[in-house]
């Protein structure tokens, strides 16, 4: 009696999203056929994701009964990337155990290719002012630290505000890498007293493409009044309050 030999390999290859990114979780689809002249017995197929950093959402090993010549059978695998994945691409192992007609048992390797993309971003983590309550008539310098929080580098960061003074509007930053931070520095000379209101437009691009945040924000500025000092001075009466309530508590 002739026996055929099995030959299994995948194909039709599908990765939903086709974006991913770490934390993501995506669907891995792909046709497992037989090309051989003999049938395959409790085919056993595992995205083998061991020393990745992939983590499966259930089974990763799925078992097909029996795979005769030139059939073919869909399997899926939903997996999760780690928080910690390098932005690179990967190969994950599929390996094939089966039964041969003979009684013998036989394996064939596979792999599929898994690009993971890094996403920026960007927000503003603080806002300092020089001097720190600058009133009319002054030149100040406004400095904003933009922080990146995302996974991925921001490329071609610049930072643009809307103040109604003179001066600096624009920053460019270059790179800010992920898990990093820049600050811009913005130079200018108030001419206006209150509350001023303006937006600060953050534009980077990472993996993703281009992209935009808007911040709105308010700077205040003195009129150069006796009510600037209004409020240092109540802090230091308040404290001059509390020593003398100390002392005599001592007393």
């Amino acid at each position: 009696m002739v026996r055929g030999e099995p030959k299994l390999v995948i194909s039709e290859i599908t990765v939903e999203p086709e974006t991913i990114k770490p934390e993501d979780t995506f669907n891995l689809s792909f046709h497992v056929s037989n090309k051989g002249s003999g049938t395959a017995s409790t085919v056993q197929v595992t995205a083998a994701l061991d020393n990745l950093p992939f983590v499966p959402m259930g089974a990763d090993t799925k078992i097909i009964k029996r795979l005769d010549p030139d059939a073919s059978e869909q399997l899926s695998y939903r997996i999760m990337v780690s928080d910690g994945a390098d932005i690179r691409s990967y190969a994950i192992p599929i390996t094939m155990r089966y039964d041969e007609e003979s009684g013998g048992n036989a394996t064939s390797q596979s792999s599929v290719g898994i690009n993971v993309v890094g996403d920026a971003n960007l927000c503003i983590e603080s806002v300092r002012k020089n001097p720190e309550n600058p009133k009319i008539g002054d030149t100040m310098t406004l400095m904003i630290q933009i922080e990146n929080s995302g996974h991925g580098d921001a490329e071609s960061v610049k930072v643009t505000i809307d103040i109604p003074f003179a001066g600096t509007r624009t920053a460019f930053l270059g790179e800010i890498e992920a898990d990093d931070d820049a600050p811009c520095i913005f130079n200018f000379h108030a001419t206006e007293s209150g509350d001023i209101p303006y937006h600060a437009v953050i534009s980077y691009e990472d993996d993703l493409g281009d992209h935009t945040a808007t911040v709105d924000m308010v700077l205040y500025v003195g009129d150069g009044g006796n009510g600037d000092m209004l409020i240092p001075a109540l802090a230091v009466a308040a404290l001059i309050i509390v020593g003398v309530f100390y002392l005599r508590r001592k007393k």
